[in-house]
């Protein structure tokens, strides 16, 4: 169940003592926006299916579907496959994995899967300005 956020599925990264996302909904939780634009889909780490908010049909819940753990990889995928229900989408899946190339040196992989719905846009947030993107185009 949810918090209250229409935040399913939302991560935050941190790595070497920093925030590298930012989230609005729990930055300003206990504020009064909690309610307005933090509480919103848009304002969260995730995929936002046809420019709209999640759970629009009520809450729904979600599912741990894989952990794993090794000395070189740590994975887990969780589903909330009923978040974007009233859009059609019948499958909202996000599989995160840990990779350590050596004891000082990791990278993360995250792959975010849905199925329904006619547009997906990847949210992210940062207070940085020091990001870069590659390898990707970014839509406006």
């Amino acid at each position: 169940m949810t918090h209250g956020h229409r935040d399913d599925l939302n991560l935050n990264f941190f790595a070497l003592g920093r925030e590298l996302t930012y989230d609005f909904g729990y930055s300003l939780g206990s504020a009064h926006v909690q309610t307005g634009w933090a509480h919103q889909t848009g304002s969260h780490n995730l995929v936002m299916v046809n420019e709209k908010n999640q759970l629009q049909g009520g809450p729904t819940g979600g599912s741990a579907e894989l952990f794993a753990d090794s000395d070189t990889v740590k994975i887990a995928e969780l589903s909330t496959d009923h978040a974007y229900q009233d859009e059609g989408v019948d499958s909202y899946r996000r599989t995160i994995a840990l990779v350590v190339t050596d004891p000082d040196n990791s990278y993360l992989v995250d792959i975010f899967r849905v199925h329904g719905g006619h547009t997906h846009d990847l949210l992210w947030h940062a207070l940085g300005d020091q990001m870069e993107v590659e390898g990707a185009k970014l839509g406006e």
